[in-house]
């Protein structure tokens, strides 16, 4: 019996390469995968491909997905068509063959429209494309098959899905969402923030409404990659906060020096020296609440924290030396958290729950501060004194390239052909002179120097003793 081959296509592919069609073929064909897709075309099956997405480290793929495709006459010309039949291996080789056949044949005979239906119940059923009719079954399966796995938003991706997405058009089918219902959401949020208090446009809601409408942009997006639709229906949709500018509050060297004086009255616990930690290294918040004492290596002149990747905003594990003044902050520490909770693995645990705390933690104190005008200084928000850092290290000298491999930041890289793919330096050193500077540096500001009174002072004392 002669066996059914699949030709390797594609971006990245060796057209070369023939693999025969079958289920063992097909998986070590998921697993080796070649760049960010790879399409195996099926010879006995003409129009019938099987797209696999780029595997994952434990070798399952992101998108595996059959299509077939065919020319059809349209408007006196042909036009390439083509429509998903389902995932594998939730549809087997030989059924995708099968229903490509069918298909296949339809066209032969003129039925277009049963062409463009193109998946049968029973595939829809495999595929999830039968939950996916409307907008809040679309939203379910995105934030069950990719929220959920891949995004480290998920928390917040998923809310905004929940509070305003779903209640508002959950019940609209995919495939009869216009732009006009994207647009009608979006004012609602902008303009009420929900449907019962009506309020005013201001900003936070307008900023509210720019989050909404990323999210149904990628989800969207994601539902086309899946075969669940055809068209992206938030092209074109404005940005209601569009005319908006980065924020460019950074505080000075007397602001952090009086924050750093206040933060023992604002946290009665660990969250003090979270903050601290935060002016020490430039690092984000959720980076410092959720340190973990692994990441730590505290040898004495040259600690290091190392930050994994699964952690970190770009997904690159990041290298932080610590200077003198944080290493005895982490010392300090980390016996508190294991005294505290032995089996736990956080350094900065909170005494309710032994977990991380919530950003809020951080937040609320500071803000309330600012309010009732406890705390001197002009309103920022936490994520202000990582670019305060940012500022103050270029202020004394550092240069821009060094301070950019402190805080982690991609774009130091993708600026040149040689950060990107040539220079491989770790830059370990650079930052330890950078960050031992900047700590210096606070500590200047933070412990000031005697005046000369108070030496004259101290000399005239050792005299009288001696």
């Amino acid at each position: 019996m002669q066996k059914a081959v699949a030709r390797r296509v594609g971006r990245g592919g060796d057209p070369s390469l023939i693999l025969p069609l079958a289920d063992k073929a097909a998986r070590a064909a998921i697993y080796r995968g070649a760049g960010p897709w790879t399409a195996y075309r099926f010879a006995d099956h003409p129009g019938l491909t099987l797209h696999v997405g780029k595997p994952k480290r434990d070798g399952s793929s992101t998108r595996t997905l059959y299509y077939v495709t065919s020319r059809i006459g349209v408007g006196g010309k042909l036009e390439k068509v083509r429509r998903p039949l389902g995932r594998y291996p939730e549809t087997s080789l030989g059924e995708a063959g099968r229903e490509a056949a069918f298909l296949r044949d339809d066209v032969s005979r003129g039925r277009r429209d049963l062409f463009a239906e193109a998946v049968t119940e029973r595939v829809r059923h495999a595929n999830g494309a039968d939950k996916a009719d409307t907008i809040s079954g679309l939203a379910e399966l995105f934030i069950e098959r990719h929220v959920r796995r891949s995004m480290k938003s998920a928390a917040e991706t998923e809310r905004i899905l929940r509070r305003y997405v779903i209640p508002e058009i959950g019940d609209t089918p995919v495939a009869d969402l216009k732009r006009s219902n994207v647009a009608d959401l979006l004012e609602t949020v902008a303009m009420n923030g929900s449907t019962f208090k009506p309020q005013t446009r201001d900003a936070p809601k307008l900023r509210q409404a720019d989050r909404v409408l990323s999210v149904l942009r990628t989800m969207i997006r994601w539902a086309i990659s899946e075969g669940f639709t055809e068209s992206d229906c938030t092209v074109g949709v404005r940005k209601r906060d569009a005319g908006k500018q980065p924020r460019q509050r950074a505080l000075d060297d007397g602001d952090l020096a009086t924050l750093w004086h206040a933060l023992g009255a604002l946290y009665p616990d660990c969250r003090a020296d979270v903050v601290r930690l935060l002016i020490l290294t430039g690092c984000r918040k959720s980076e410092v609440l959720e340190a973990q004492r692994s990441e730590l290596q505290l040898s004495k002149g040259a600690a290091t924290w190392t930050i994994p990747a699964a952690r970190s905003k770009n997904r690159r594990e990041h290298i932080v030396p610590l200077s003198p003044w944080a290493e005895r902050i982490f010392r300090a520490a980390v016996p508190k958290a294991e005294a505290a909770d032995p089996e736990g693995r956080c350094v900065f645990p909170s005494p309710v729950t032994g977990e991380p705390f919530y950003p809020t933690a951080i937040n609320s104190p500071i803000n309330r501060a600012i309010r009732n005008k406890s705390l001197k200084i002009a309103h920022f928000v936490v994520h202000d004194l990582r670019r305060s850092v940012a500022t103050g290290m270029a202020r004394i000298g550092i240069d821009r390239l060094t301070i950019s491999k402190c805080l982690n930041h991609a774009s130091a890289d993708r600026e040149t052909i040689t950060g990107l793919v040539y220079d491989r330096h770790e830059y370990t050193k650079e930052k330890r002179d950078a960050l031992a500077l900047w700590a210096c540096h606070l500590e200047r500001l933070i412990i000031p120097s005697p005046s000369a009174k108070v030496l004259k002072r101290r000399a005239a004392i050792k005299l009288v003793k001696a």
